[in-house]
C-alpha cells in the first residue's frame, strides 16, 4: 500500500495512509446522537415514519437533530432534552448548546467515515518500524491529532539515538 501523503519532521517521514479498515462510529463509538438512517426516499428502516412526520416529531419534541446527507440519503443524528439532562446532569442552555456542538462532531466524523476520510500513519527509521496508529479522522493531520501522536515517537527515537551515541563515545 502506498502513501497517499509523506510528511518529513526532523528527518524522519511520517507516511499517512488511508485507513481501509476503520470501523463504522455509530456502532463503535459512545455516541450522544442516536442515528436515524434514510433513504433518498425518506423510508427508514431505523423507524415506522417516514423522514418529514419523523424531523416533525423530533421538533414537537425540542429534540436536537443534526443532519449528514450521503449519496444514498441522510442519517439524521438525533438527541432527546432527557438524553441532554442524563449526560450533563442538567438542562439549561448551556447543556443545550454544549449538546448541540457534540453532535455536530458527531456528525463530521461520520461524514468523515462515509467519504473515506480516516487516516493512519507510520514511521519507520532505516526500514525498521518505529510507530504506527490509526483512526484518525479528516484530511487536515494537525486538526486530527495525527501529527500530534506521530511527533513524539519521532522526538522519542531521536532522543534514544543521542543517549545511544552517548553511551557508544564513553
Amino acid at each position: 500500500m502506498e502513501p497517499i501523503e509523506t510528511i518529513e519532521y526532523k528527518g524522519l517521514e511520517i507516511k499517512v495512509f488511508s485507513d481501509d479498515c476503520s470501523s463504522d462510529p455509530r456502532e463503535d463509538m459512545d455516541l450522544l446522537g442516536l442515528s436515524i438512517c434514510f433513504d433518498n426516499y425518506g423510508r427508514s428502516r431505523d423507524t415506522q415514519l417516514g423522514m418529514n412526520e419523523y424531523l416533525e416529531q423530533c421538533e414537537m419534541d425540542k429534540d436536537l437533530t443534526e443532519q449528514v446527507q450521503t449519496r444514498d440519503g441522510s442519517i439524521y443524528l438525533v438527541c432527546s432534552m432527557e438524553a441532554v439532562k442524563k449526560e450533563y446532569g442538567y438542562l439549561n442552555q448551556h447543556s443545550i448548546k454544549t449538546a448541540k456542538s457534540v453532535l455536530e462532531g458527531e456528525s463530521e466524523m461520520i461524514r468523515q467515515w462515509i467519504d473515506g476520510e480516516v487516516y493512519g500513519y507510520t514511521v519507520e527509521k532505516d526500514g525498521e518500524h518505529i510507530d504506527s496508529c490509526w483512526g484518525f479522522y479528516g484530511f487536515d493531520h494537525e486538526a486530527s491529532g495525527l501529527l500530534d501522536s506521530a511527533k513524539p515517537a519521532i522526538d522519542s527515537e531521536i532522543e534514544e539515538s543521542k543517549d545511544h551515541e552517548s553511551l557508544m563515545a564513553l
